[in-house]
């Protein structure tokens, strides 16, 4: 009976330190809802196009014109590796150079906990990511031509 009532309170024991953890784990380490933000301020005649996808979520193709915030919210899953990648495109003024880039517009490497609000540029000469302890808007990637 003395075995019994040890395993239980040892069983016990782990319940709850699993339980504690979990929880700590929830408010401290899973984020709240994240966004991610893509603007274009490429130039006033510039429309950039832009689709957005996850493993799980097809966002589907959107126009953002000059000026305008395309943007969207979500959890980031339990084992913290959700990935959002776009395919953004856009013509020159002239329409004779297509400018394209794929890239990864969220993953816990680059907006995880540290920024709430994922901010994204396009600028004439690529994508920028706004980098909040800096203060500054960081080239990341050129466009492909």
């Amino acid at each position: 009976m003395a075995r019994l009532h040890t395993t239980l309170a040892i069983l016990l024991m782990i319940v709850a330190l699993l339980f504690e953890s979990s929880v700590v784990y929830s408010v401290i380490i899973i984020p709240g809802e994240q966004t991610v933000h893509l603007s274009n301020n490429i130039s006033s005649s510039t429309i950039l196009n832009v689709h957005c996808k996850s493993a799980d979520n097809d966002l589907g193709p959107q126009t953002v014109h000059f000026h305008q915030d395309y943007n969207f919210s979500f959890h980031a899953n339990i084992p913290l590796t959700t990935l959002f990648w776009c395919n953004v495109d856009w013509n020159s003024a002239a329409g004779d150079v297509r400018n394209s880039k794929a890239f990864d517009i969220y993953s816990t490497k680059i907006c995880w906990i540290k920024y709430r609000d994922c901010r994204w540029y396009a600028l004439t000469d690529g994508l920028y990511f706004f980098d909040n302890e800096k203060n500054a808007l960081l080239l990341k990637f050129g466009w492909d031509h």
